[in-house]
């Protein structure tokens, strides 16, 4: 496998797809993987490479990072993670915090709204790849040094709140994007030479 690319966003590898097909290089990406972060992603990409070549995408394969994923899987010839995204997790949220221990307020006759968006918080820690002990290391006072006694006090709880999630959900057995991601890369990183991976151009 070569890592050909690498951009930091969309425009810069358009930019050095573009310039590789103005070079003559259109056959070269044939059999080469363009892996971006979303469906809305690789339609813009596709996009953009069918201005270069006359729409003509026959072999050029861009893959979500979710596709890329699964492919890691196959190639393992393990089967498929299960993925589960439902409201499950939100429902996991309220519980927890039934049980007490967190200080969070919210209405009384209409918590939804606030345990939605304390689990939409929580997802954007699980999509960054903070782990639990990750967590458990920033509920420390270190981290926080320079903050006001509140704010420290609501970082603690928020953290405390994704240590207990992450547990909860780790022993429920259940799998989202996320998880899959990290099973994927851990695979990726023990098994790189023998997974067979073609070029790669990554944004």
């Amino acid at each position: 496998m070569r890592w050909l690319y690498t951009a930091d966003h969309a425009q810069a590898l358009a930019e050095a797809l573009a310039k590789a097909l103005d070079q003559g290089q259109s056959r070269e990406l044939t059999g080469h993987w363009i892996i971006v972060p979303s469906g809305i992603c690789r339609h813009w990409i596709l996009r953009q490479l069918a201005k270069h070549l006359n729409n003509d995408l026959a072999g050029v394969q861009v893959l979500t990072l979710h596709q890329f994923a699964l492919e890691i899987f196959r190639r393992m010839k393990e089967p498929l993670p299960q993925v589960i995204e439902d409201k499950r997790y939100v429902a996991l949220v309220w519980e927890i915090l039934q049980e007490g221990g967190h200080e969070f307020v919210y209405p009384k006759n209409d918590p939804y709204p606030t345990v939605r968006r304390l689990y939409e918080v929580l997802r954007e820690l699980r999509d960054a790849g903070v782990s639990g002990e990750e967590a458990q290391w920033l509920c420390g006072a270190e981290p926080f040094e320079g903050l006001s006694p509140r704010a420290i006090g609501r970082a603690q709880n928020l953290l405390a709140l994704y240590h207990r999630y992450l547990g909860r959900a780790g022993a429920a057995q259940w799998t989202d994007g996320p998880e899959m991601m990290i099973q994927a890369s851990e695979r990726l990183r023990a098994h790189i030479g023998a997974l067979a991976l073609p070029p790669l151009w990554l944004w």
